[in-house]
């Protein structure tokens, strides 16, 4: 082996090493806060559909479980603004919102409360409502299954 060849394999090692420990770190890397986000996948079985959900004129798009407690992301998929009042989730708490949703829009929702780590969450969901021209509080039903 000439002297270059040498030089030029030892910095090849060198590269690949560094490339590695780099994907290694990088997948080893936590998100932003640590937390999994859960979300429905348009593709996902009726099982899952039915099991984290909250009823028409709002779609449950995205959660997160954790020991601070339950975030939602909801959407407006109804025809019109909604005045959201507040969004409750049993077994948790809720939230007092008190401002409006337009269609299509969606909001995250930041539901406080203890909850315990690795243990299982079930919690039914209440969105309560109205439109613009009536101002009778509506409610939305859901429900929320997960692992904390």
């Amino acid at each position: 082996m000439k002297r270059g060849q040498s030089v030029a394999f030892f910095i090849v090692g060198i590269v690949v090493m560094i490339g590695l420990l780099g994907i290694a770190a990088w997948s080893f890397t936590p998100g932003i806060s640590g937390q999994v986000v859960s979300e429905v996948p348009e593709d996902s079985s009726a099982e899952i559909r039915t099991s984290n959900y909250i009823a028409e004129p709002f779609q449950l798009r995205a959660w997160v479980v954790n020991g601070d407690g339950v975030n939602l992301n909801i959407r407006n998929v109804g025809d019109e603004t909604f005045l959201v009042r507040a969004v409750e989730v049993a077994g948790c708490g809720s939230t007092d919102y008190g401002l409006g949703m337009k269609r299509g829009n969606s909001e995250i929702f930041d539901i406080k409360c203890d909850l315990i780590p690795g243990q299982s969450f079930s919690g039914a969901i209440i969105v309560e409502y109205s439109t613009e021209s009536d101002t009778s509080v509506r409610r939305a039903y859901g429900n929320l299954d997960d692992v904390v």
